[in-house]
């Protein structure tokens, strides 16, 4: 083997190795990202679960409350009824 080959292959070593600290310092920062991704995204499931839960929970107390007020309604609605009526003979006899 020859000076000039021996220097070459020194030089294409070393051109290799830079070559593969740069792709590994990449993969790193890639793996790096995707673990924080992954985490991120994990969080973001345990919020969703329960803001599910808590909406649940809302709809609940919203059709309890619902039925009251809807039961409310239709009385009043029976008393205007009952008060239309009066008011419709008291004005008649007049």
């Amino acid at each position: 083997m020859t000076v000039i080959e021996s220097i070459v292959l020194s030089l294409a070593g070393t051109i290799i190795m830079i070559l593969l600290g740069v792709i590994a310092f990449w993969l790193k920062r890639f793996i790096s990202s995707s673990d924080d991704l992954t985490l991120s995204l994990n969080n973001l499931t345990v919020a969703m679960t329960e803001e599910k839960t808590k909406l649940k929970s809302f709809q609940e107390t919203c059709k309890s409350n619902v039925a009251v007020t809807t039961k409310r309604l239709n009385a009043h609605a029976k008393r205007i009824d009952s008060h239309e009526v009066r008011i419709t003979v008291i004005e008649k006899a007049k």
